[in-house]
C-alpha cells in the first residue's frame, strides 16, 4: 500500500460538528432509561412533539445481502423507543428471523444484560416460518403456544422448541394432576367447614362494623364542633385568607378615614376663611366713605374692596359647600364599609362551614351504607351459623388436603424450575398474541419489561388499543409491516395486488409511519420526491408546490418558514422517467446537494489514479457512477428510496489527496440520522419496488 494511504484512518476523522459519528462508527446502543412509555410515546408523538434522538447504527454481526435490509436492521436495532419497517410480507418471516438474530447476537452495551426478543405475529403458520428460519441459523428459540394451537407443528424441528416439548410436558402434567387433587380435597374440606369459615368471618365483620360505627361516631362528633372549629382555627389555608382578607378590609377603612380627616380639616379652615371675609365685608359696609365710593367716588385708601371681598366670599361658599358634600360622601363609604364588613365575615364562615359539612355528610353517608351492609353480612353469618351441621370424619379430610397442599408446591417448585432454565438458555421467543396468556413459558419472566425488543409482524393489521396492550412486555418495539405513509401513495402500477387482493383500510401504522418517516428520498405516485427539510404530518397541508421555471416536469415545494416566515425549499418531486442517479446529479448541479447515502463501515482503497472511499456493505459491481466536484464521482447501487451510496473516487490527476478526500467527505457527510422508517424494495413475485 502506498505511503499515501498508510496513514489514512478507517473512517473519516470526526469532525467538530460530530456528524459522521452517527454513520460510520459502531458505538452500542444508548441507554434508554428515560424512554417514555407506549401511550405517552404516541401522545408526544402524534402531537409533534416527541424530540427525535440520534440514531448511532452498530456493524451487524451477520451483514444480509441486500443494504437496504442491512440499513434497516442496523438503525432499528439502535433505535431508542419504537422503528418501522415497510417490508414485502412475502419477506417479513426471514426479515424478521435475520432481524431477531441481529439484535441478540449484537453485544449489549456494559452493565445491560443480554437482551430477549419477542416476536408475535397474528398467523401460527408465520411464527412456524421465524422459529424454523431461526432453527437452520442455530439460533436458540422456543415457539410458545396459543390455547388452540396444537403442539405437534407442521415442522417436526418446531415441534421440538414448542414449550411443552422443551421438557414441560410431564412436569405440566402432573402439577395439574396435583392441582385437581387439592380442588377436590377443599371441596371435601369445605363440607365440614361452613361453621368454622362462618364463625372466623362473623369475628371479622365484628371488627370492621366496630371500626365503621366508630369512625362514624367521630364523624357526627366532628359535624357538631365543626363551626367553633372553623372559627378557632388559626395558620391553615381559610384562617390565613380570613386574616388577609380583614387586613385589606383594614387597610381600605384607614384610608378613606385618613382622607376623611383631610376633608374635615380643609371644610374647617375654608369656613374660618369665611367667616373673616364675611367679617370683613361688614366692617366695609359700616365706613363713612361707603355713600361715596357707590356714588363714584374713590374709597379712602388702605380700605379692602368691597367687590373684591364679594367675590372671595363666592368662591369660599362654594369651597365648604364642594367639601362638605366630598365629607358627607366619605362618611357614607365608611358607614358602608363597617356594615358589609361583619355580614361579608359573617357569609365567609357560613360558607366553609357549608363546605366542610356537606364533606363530613357525604362520608357520613358512606360509613351509614357500609355499616348497613356490615350488619346484613353480621345477619346472615349467624343464621349460617345457626342452621349449618359439620359432616362425618373432618380429620381425614383435613390430612388429605395438607397431603395435596404439598403436592401442589412441589409440582410447582419443578415446573418452575423449567421455566426459568428456558427462560435464562432462550434469548427469542415467538407466538401469537394469544399465546401470551395462555403459554406457561411467560409465567418464569420477571420484571415489569421482560424483553428487550418487541417485534410486530404484519403490523399493518395491529390496531392502537392492542399495541398499548403488548407494548409492556419490552422496552423497545419494530413493527414489520406493508403499509406505506399516511401521506404518500404507492405508484399507480402498483395498486393491483396485496395479500388480501385489496389494500386494507390503513389506520394506526398509516398514521405511524408518517411521523417516524424522516428519510431522505421516498415515492409518490410515480414522482421520486427528495426531501430536503422534514415536513411534519401537521404542516403538510400548508405546504406550497410550483413548477420549476425551465424544467416544469419538476416540482417544488415549499413551507413557511417557523421562525423568520419566509418560503423554504422543502421537498423536489421528479417526474417518473427520471432515476435517482438523475436526480441527485440535478440537484447537486443546480442546488449543490450532494447527498450521500453511506451504510455500514467504510474503508479507503487505493486505486492505480484514484482514492475511494469504499463502502463494503453496498459496492457490487453493478452500479451507476454520477459526477460531482470535478475530479470526484459517485457510485450509486439500488433504485430509488434502497439506493446507497457505494463508492466515492477521487481522482488523485484532478489534484485529490488523502487529507483533501477526508476533509471534502467531512464536509459533505450526511446529517445525524433520526429517522425511524426503513423502506425495503420488494420480492420479484410482489412485482414491483415500494
Amino acid at each position: 500500500m502506498p505511503a499515501m494511504i498508510a496513514t489514512l484512518p478507517a473512517s473519516p476523522p470526526t469532525p467538530p460538528s460530530g456528524t459522521i459519528s452517527s454513520a460510520c462508527g459502531c458505538s452500542s446502543v444508548k441507554g434508554h432509561a428515560g424512554i417514555p412509555r407506549a401511550r405517552e410515546w404516541l401522545d408526544q408523538l402524534f402531537a409533534g412533539q416527541y424530540p427525535f434522538s440520534e440514531i448511532t447504527p452498530s456493524p451487524l454481526p451477520h451483514p444480509p445481502a441486500q443494504p437496504a435490509e442491512y440499513d434497516a436492521m442496523a438503525r432499528a436495532a439502535a433505535s431508542p423507543d419504537g422503528f418501522l419497517i415497510h417490508a414485502d410480507p412475502l419477506r417479513s418471516a426471514s426479515l424478521i428471523a435475520q432481524l431477531a438474530r441481529t439484535l441478540v447476537l449484537t453485544p449489549p452495551a456494559p452493565p445491560s444484560p443480554a437482551p430477549r426478543v419477542l416476536i408475535l405475529t397474528p398467523y401460527s403458520a408465520a411464527a412456524d416460518r421465524i422459529s424454523e428460519q431461526l432453527l437452520q441459523w442455530d439460533v436458540a428459540v422456543v415457539r410458545a403456544l396459543a390455547e388452540d394451537e396444537n403442539p405437534l407443528r407442521e415442522t417436526p424441528a418446531v415441534s421440538r422448541v414448542t414449550s411443552l416439548a422443551r421438557g414441560l410436558a410431564d412436569v405440566q402434567r402432573q402439577y395439574q394432576q396435583a392441582v385437581t387433587r387439592l380442588a377436590e380435597a377443599e371441596k371435601r374440606m369445605a363440607a365440614f367447614a361452613p361453621v368454622a369459615k362462618a364463625i372466623a368471618r362473623l369475628a371479622e365483620v365484628q371488627a370492621i362494623l366496630a371500626q365503621q360505627q366508630a369512625h362514624r361516631a367521630a364523624c357526627l362528633a366532628r359535624r357538631e364542633q365543626l363551626e367553633q372549629e372553623v372559627r378557632d382555627e388559626v395558620g391553615t389555608p381559610f384562617a390565613i385568607r380570613c386574616q388577609q382578607w380583614a387586613a385589606e378590609y383594614a387597610e381600605r377603612l384607614g384610608r378613606l378615614t385618613a382622607e376623611l380627616d383631610a376633608q374635615r380639616d380643609s371644610y374647617r379652615e375654608k369656613t374660618a376663611q369665611l367667616q373673616q371675609i364675611q367679617q370683613q365685608l361688614a366692617e366695609a359696609s359700616r365706613k363713612p366713605g361707603l355713600l361715596a365710593r357707590l356714588f363714584g367716588s374713590k374709597a379712602p385708601a388702605g380700605l379692602p374692596d368691597p367687590a373684591e371681598l364679594d367675590k372671595q366670599r363666592q368662591t369660599l361658599a362654594a369651597d365648604c359647600d364642594a367639601l362638605a358634600a366630598r365629607v358627607a360622601e366619605l362618611e357614607a363609604q365608611r358607614d358602608a364599609e363597617q356594615t358589609a364588613f361583619p355580614r361579608q365575615r359573617d357569609q365567609l364562615l357560613a360558607d366553609e362551614i357549608a363546605h366542610r359539612r356537606a364533606a363530613i355528610d357525604a362520608e357520613i353517608a358512606l360509613l351509614t351504607a357500609e355499616c348497613t351492609r356490615a350488619e346484613a353480612e353480621w345477619t346472615a353469618l349467624r343464621t349460617v351459623i345457626a342452621q349449618a351441621a359439620p359432616g362425618d370424619d373432618p380429620r381425614l379430610a383435613e390430612e388429605e388436603l395438607t397431603t395435596a397442599r404439598q403436592q401442589v408446591a412441589e409440582t410447582t417448585l419443578a415446573l418452575q424450575h423449567v421455566l426459568t432454565q428456558m427462560a435464562s438458555e432462550t434469548r427469542i421467543v415467538v407466538a401469537t398474541p394469544q399465546a401470551l396468556e395462555n403459554d406457561p413459558f411467560f409465567t418464569a419472566l420477571s420484571g415489569e419489561t421482560p424483553f428487550g425488543w418487541l417485534i410486530f409482524d404484519r403490523a399493518e393489521e395491529l390496531p392502537e388499543a392492542e399495541f398499548i396492550r403488548l407494548s409492556r412486555w419490552a422496552e423497545r418495539w419494530i413493527f414489520v409491516a406493508d403499509v406505506p405513509p399516511a401521506d404518500h401513495h404507492r405508484p399507480t402500477h402498483l395498486r393491483a395486488s396485496s395479500r388480501h387482493g385489496r389494500f386494507p383500510e390503513y389506520g394506526f401504522i398509516s398514521r405511524l409511519a408518517a411521523w417516524l418517516d424522516r428519510e431522505t428520498w421516498t415515492w409518490e405516485n410515480d414522482a421520486l420526491v427528495c426531501r430536503l427539510l422534514y415536513v411534519s404530518p401537521l404542516q403538510r397541508p400548508a405546504m406550497t408546490r410550483e413548477p420549476l421555471a425551465d424544467r416544469p416536469a419538476i416540482e417544488l415545494r415549499f413551507i413557511d418558514s417557523e421562525v423568520t416566515g419566509e418560503a423554504l425549499l422543502a421537498e423536489i418531486a421528479f417526474p417518473p422517467e427520471m432515476d435517482l442517479p438523475a436526480a441527485k446529479t440535478f440537484l447537486f448541479h443546480t442546488l449543490g446537494e450532494v447527498l450521500l447515502r453511506p451504510c455500514g463501515p467504510i474503508e479507503w482503497q487505493q486505486q492505480a489514479d484514484a482514492l475511494a472511499a469504499v463502502w463494503p456493505v453496498v459496492d457490487t459491481a453493478e452500479g451507476t457512477w454520477i459526477d460531482l466536484e470535478p475530479g470526484i464521482r459517485e457510485k450509486i447501487v439500488g433504485t430509488g428510496p434502497c439506493a446507497f451510496t457505494a463508492a466515492v473516487r477521487f481522482d488523485t490527476n484532478a489534484g485529490w489527496d488523502s487529507e483533501k478526500a477526508v476533509a471534502w467527505l467531512h464536509a459533505c457527510w450526511p446529517s445525524p440520522i433520526t429517522s425511524r422508517f426503513a423502506a425495503l424494495a420488494r420480492s420479484k413475485n410482489s412485482g414491483h419496488l415500494l
